[in-house]
């Protein structure tokens, strides 16, 4: 428990923090908005909190135009259970309601709609005291929600009697690398994200850095981390990437599935994992679950498997050694830390293609993917390609697939790529 001395410390050191923030964020160009702990540049918006912590918030909905707002009342979006926000709109004598939730589901609104009559003569202050908002500074009100499992603080702003902007907490992956440790760094300039126009929109990005690593943030669609901005500022271990291991177990037939086995154990097998060879066969010909197959037309699963196995452990290698730095990769490209990084101090480069639909693992582990990934390696200039599929069936199963399908990965490639 700290003493008085100790909380009169931290409260002014917290101060001190708040106020070198506050300086930092006015030396990039951030204003206060009136006396509040909000803070504008472009879209963003930075609210301070006194115990030394900045939240970013972004538009409650990037879609809704809150220029045509004539209404706003709150509501339990239908089949959703939770908060929405009801906002009649009046585009060019078109009367339109929309509920939106802060997840982004959102709809026309026409059984229990307001009407315009319901909001004549009502300042947009008084409809959202009237919502449950409360104003915490002027032209700047709040609402905490309840948004199943959790409450979500819903900011709205009302500059000169008109609704300038509806507010949210960053959300998704971006927000997965805020931490009481990142700071703001600076502001720059994001061209227009996944346009097909010949003239693009800018916006300003705001970049951030923390323990591991600097990136740079646009406030399209939510707030999205910019492809390419991210930086690693230091290598990372495969337990910070989230990279999870496959807990072994042993079959009856005395196959151990994300373990060692024998050759003589491979060659005894009618099954893996409760599915029968002939089965397994007959789903990794070509144009059965796959176009490509997982196997060639002719192939034995058994004799892929065992020549695999000889090989992988004659090199004093495991399938489950193989198969880390692929999930590493992946691990570093689902929580979007950029496509370079370091290994075993090698550095590398990785590009994805995703596609439509999903793949499913032909041995019934509930494994998918849909997504293919290229990795090189900058240092000796080898690369291979896998599916996001490949390294759960080389840990569990040690399958590299098939020598007559395209999706094959050769250990030795593997070895070549990522020297152990």
């Amino acid at each position: 428990m700290l003493d008085k001395n100790q909380s009169a410390k931290s409260r002014t050191t917290n101060q001190e923090s708040r106020e070198t923030t506050e300086s930092q964020l006015q030396s990039y160009g951030f204003q206060q908005i009136g006396d509040s702990p909000l803070y504008a540049k472009g879209d963003w918006i930075i609210e301070l909190h006194p115990e030394d912590r900045f939240s970013i918030l972004v538009d409650y909905d990037s879609f809704l135009n809150v220029n045509t707002i004539r209404g706003i009342k709150t509501g339990q979006f239908r089949g959703h259970g939770g908060f929405s926000l009801v906002t009649l709109h009046n585009e060019d004598g078109h009367i339109s309601v929309r509920e939106t939730t802060p997840d982004g589901s959102c709809g026309e609104m026409r059984k229990g709609a307001p009407s315009l009559q319901e909001f004549e003569g009502k300042t947009f202050d008084q409809q959202l005291r009237e919502a449950g908002f409360s104003e915490s500074a002027p032209g700047v009100f709040t609402l905490t929600a309840q948004e199943p499992p959790e409450s979500i603080k819903i900011v709205a702003l009302v500059k000169n009697g008109k609704l300038s902007r509806i507010l949210k907490p960053l959300k998704g992956s971006a927000a997965t690398h805020i931490d009481k440790n990142t700071m703001i760094i600076g502001t720059g300039e994001a061209a227009e994200l996944y346009s097909f126009r010949s003239t693009t929109e800018t916006f300003t990005s705001l970049i951030l850095q923390n323990e591991l690593m600097e990136f740079s943030l646009t406030p399209q669609y939510g707030g999205s981390i910019i492809p390419g901005s991210q930086r690693l500022l230091r290598s990372i271990s495969p337990e910070e990437a989230g990279v999870t291991t496959f807990k072994p177990y042993t079959e009856e037939s005395g196959f151990t599935v994300g373990g060692l086995n024998t050759t003589d154990i491979l060659r005894g097998l009618s099954e893996i994992n409760g599915v029968s060879l002939e089965e397994l066969e007959a789903r990794m010909r070509p144009n059965a679950m796959s176009m490509a197959g997982f196997l060639g037309p002719e192939e034995s699963l058994i004799d892929i498997l065992t020549v695999d196995n000889d090989f992988v452990l004659s090199r004093g290698n495991t399938h489950q050694q193989l198969a880390t730095p692929l999930k590493y990769a992946i691990a570093l490209y689902c929580k979007q830390m950029g496509d370079t990084f370091e290994y075993n101090g090698q550095s590398y480069k990785m590009d994805v293609t995703s596609w439509r639909g999903l793949q499913q693992s032909p041995f019934s582990d509930n494994t998918y993917a849909s997504s293919d990934m290229r990795v090189t390696n900058t240092s000796n200039g080898s690369s291979i390609q896998f599916s996001f599929l490949l390294p759960e069936m080389i840990e569990r199963y040690g399958f590299y697939e098939g020598k007559g399908t395209s999706y094959r990965l050769e250990p030795e490639d593997i070895l070549e790529v990522f020297p152990m």
